[in-house]
């Protein structure tokens, strides 16, 4: 009879201690990082859209990318379209995707470490500087809703589930951003 006994104890909690792990893991933040697609509207499909008022488009920034603006909704938000989070870029790009094609990256920042859900990236915004300074320029961004937004896969907002402790790397296709569209 003992022996029933210490094996139902046995059995309980180790039925405890499994359901504990598995809560734990559905709890743990996984980091999300993204990739940089430049794209030049120059090269864009011409039978997708008329490019006739482009004549005077600007000529994308040289200088290499710096720090990326996002703002992601979800579980857990990320910035404002008032106050993005702002995060590095590595310094030098690398084939992070296996696809042949070297792309930038940002660093690993502990604001895009997430708990599991389905995020919405609304805004994603390059600078060639630190935002904080004043001769940083806004060099690139992602279109949304706009006549650009034909041009890429996925515009923005762009839905992103997050369910596993694995990295997730999500590429957003960005164009040269240029002050003239604002006025």
């Amino acid at each position: 009879m003992k022996k029933i006994s210490y094996g139902l104890c046995f059995a309980c909690l180790l039925v405890f201690f499994i359901s504990c792990d598995k809560e734990e893991k559905s709890q743990e933040l996984t980091p999300l990082n993204f990739s940089l697609n430049f794209l030049d509207i120059e090269q864009a499909d011409v039978n997708s859209f008329n490019k006739n008022h482009l004549d005077d488009f600007p000529i994308c920034s040289t200088s290499p990318p710096q720090f990326v603006g996002i703002v992601l909704e979800g579980p857990t938000n990320v910035g404002t379209l008032e106050n993005p989070v702002f995060v590095e870029v590595k310094n030098t790009p690398e084939d992070y995707d296996g696809d042949g094609k070297e792309e930038f990256v940002i660093k690993d920042a502990p604001e895009l470490k997430l708990r599991p859900g389905t995020y919405i990236l609304k805004y994603f915004a390059v600078y060639d500087g630190a935002p904080s300074d004043k001769a940083s320029n806004l060099s690139w961004i992602a279109p949304t809703s706009s006549t650009f937004s034909t041009y890429v896969l996925n515009p923005l907002p762009i839905e992103i589930n997050i369910n596993s402790e694995d990295q997730k790397f999500i590429g957003v296709d960005i164009f040269c951003f240029d002050n003239r569209e604002l006025n």
